[in-house]
Protein backbone atom coordinates (compact mmCIF):
# COMPACT_ATOMS: atom_id res chain seq x y z
CA UNK A 1 0.00 0.00 0.00
CA UNK A 2 2.21 3.13 -0.89
CA UNK A 3 0.72 5.81 -2.03
CA UNK A 4 2.31 6.70 -4.87
CA UNK A 5 1.31 8.47 -8.52
CA UNK A 6 1.84 4.63 -10.73
CA UNK A 7 -0.62 3.08 -7.61
CA UNK A 8 -3.01 5.37 -8.91
CA UNK A 9 -2.47 5.10 -12.67
CA UNK A 10 -2.95 1.07 -13.07
CA UNK A 11 -5.25 -0.21 -10.42
CA UNK A 12 -5.09 -3.57 -11.40
CA UNK A 13 -2.00 -3.76 -10.89
CA UNK A 14 -2.38 -2.31 -6.66
CA UNK A 15 -5.06 -4.46 -6.09
CA UNK A 16 -3.39 -7.35 -7.23
CA UNK A 17 -0.28 -5.74 -4.81
CA UNK A 18 -2.43 -5.18 -2.02
CA UNK A 19 -4.15 -8.50 -2.11
CA UNK A 20 -1.01 -10.38 -2.15
CA UNK A 21 1.00 -8.63 0.60
CA UNK A 22 -2.92 -9.40 2.12
CA UNK A 23 -2.03 -13.14 1.92
CA UNK A 24 1.51 -12.52 2.82
CA UNK A 25 0.39 -10.45 5.80
CA UNK A 26 -1.96 -12.44 7.34
CA UNK A 27 -0.33 -15.46 8.80
CA UNK A 28 2.55 -13.71 9.48
CA UNK A 29 3.55 -12.24 13.37
CA UNK A 30 3.36 -9.03 13.69
CA UNK A 31 6.66 -8.80 15.76
CA UNK A 32 7.94 -11.07 12.86
CA UNK A 33 7.08 -8.09 10.43
CA UNK A 34 8.44 -5.43 12.23
CA UNK A 35 11.67 -6.91 13.31
CA UNK A 36 12.34 -7.72 9.49
CA UNK A 37 11.15 -3.98 8.18
CA UNK A 38 10.88 -1.47 11.14
CA UNK A 39 10.13 1.06 8.48
CA UNK A 40 7.63 -1.22 6.05
CA UNK A 41 4.42 1.27 5.58
CA UNK A 42 2.72 -1.24 7.91
CA UNK A 43 5.47 -0.09 10.60
CA UNK A 44 4.84 3.62 9.46
CA UNK A 45 1.11 3.09 10.16
CA UNK A 46 1.31 1.60 13.26
CA UNK A 47 3.59 4.79 14.39
CA UNK A 48 1.37 7.13 13.43
CA UNK A 49 -1.59 5.41 14.73
CA UNK A 50 -0.07 5.06 18.28
CA UNK A 51 1.18 8.70 18.58
CA UNK A 52 -2.15 9.74 17.39
CA UNK A 53 -4.28 7.35 19.63
CA UNK A 54 -2.34 7.32 22.85
CA UNK A 55 -2.29 10.62 24.13
CA UNK A 56 1.11 11.70 26.34
CA UNK A 57 -0.88 12.34 29.62
CA UNK A 58 -3.23 8.68 28.84
CA UNK A 59 0.93 7.15 28.67
CA UNK A 60 2.44 8.51 31.63
CA UNK A 61 -0.73 7.84 33.60
CA UNK A 62 -0.29 3.84 32.99
CA UNK A 63 3.17 4.00 32.78
CA UNK A 64 4.85 6.47 34.71
CA UNK A 65 6.95 7.99 31.73
CA UNK A 66 6.92 8.02 28.10
CA UNK A 67 9.33 5.94 27.32
CA UNK A 68 7.17 3.94 24.55
CA UNK A 69 6.16 7.30 23.33
CA UNK A 70 10.13 8.19 22.94
CA UNK A 71 10.70 4.91 21.15
CA UNK A 72 7.75 5.02 18.53
CA UNK A 73 8.74 8.77 17.74
CA UNK A 74 12.97 7.16 17.03
CA UNK A 75 11.22 4.63 14.79
CA UNK A 76 11.62 1.86 17.20
CA UNK A 77 8.73 -0.56 17.86
CA UNK A 78 8.16 -1.34 22.15
CA UNK A 79 8.00 -4.58 23.22
CA UNK A 80 5.86 -3.92 26.11
CA UNK A 81 2.60 -5.75 26.64
CA UNK A 82 0.64 -2.71 25.98
CA UNK A 83 2.18 -2.32 22.83
CA UNK A 84 1.96 -5.33 21.43
CA UNK A 85 -1.91 -5.32 22.07
CA UNK A 86 -1.86 -2.46 20.23
CA UNK A 87 0.10 -3.32 16.99
CA UNK A 88 -2.40 -6.59 17.20
CA UNK A 89 -5.17 -4.72 16.76
CA UNK A 90 -3.27 -2.23 14.00
CA UNK A 91 -2.43 -5.44 11.87
CA UNK A 92 -6.40 -6.63 11.81
CA UNK A 93 -6.77 -2.71 10.66
CA UNK A 94 -4.16 -3.13 8.18
CA UNK A 95 -5.36 -6.52 6.64
CA UNK A 96 -8.71 -4.89 6.46
CA UNK A 97 -7.26 -2.06 4.60
CA UNK A 98 -5.91 -4.02 2.47
CA UNK A 99 -8.64 -6.57 2.04
CA UNK A 100 -10.73 -3.82 1.11
CA UNK A 101 -8.47 -2.04 -1.33
CA UNK A 102 -8.11 -5.19 -3.47
CA UNK A 103 -12.26 -5.14 -4.44
CA UNK A 104 -13.20 -3.82 -7.42
CA UNK A 105 -15.31 -1.97 -6.88
CA UNK A 106 -14.10 -0.81 -3.09
CA UNK A 107 -16.45 -1.60 -0.39
CA UNK A 108 -18.44 1.48 0.88
CA UNK A 109 -18.56 -0.33 4.39
CA UNK A 110 -18.43 -3.22 6.16
CA UNK A 111 -21.08 -4.65 8.55
CA UNK A 112 -21.62 -7.41 10.82
CA UNK A 113 -24.81 -8.85 12.52
CA UNK A 114 -25.58 -7.64 16.10
CA UNK A 115 -26.01 -10.93 17.53
CA UNK A 116 -22.43 -12.29 15.77
CA UNK A 117 -19.10 -11.60 17.74
CA UNK A 118 -16.80 -10.35 15.29
CA UNK A 119 -13.36 -11.53 15.52
CA UNK A 120 -10.01 -12.84 13.86
CA UNK A 121 -12.03 -16.23 12.47
CA UNK A 122 -14.61 -13.00 10.25
CA UNK A 123 -11.26 -12.03 9.09
CA UNK A 124 -9.59 -15.09 7.46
Amino acid sequence: MDNSLSSLLNLDQYRRDCFTQYCDMKSMDYTELLYILPSCNFGKFCSNKYLAIVHPKMEESFFGDLEQRRQVIEGRHPSSQFYGHFLALAKAVWLLHLLAFSLDPAPSQFEASSVRIYGLINTQ
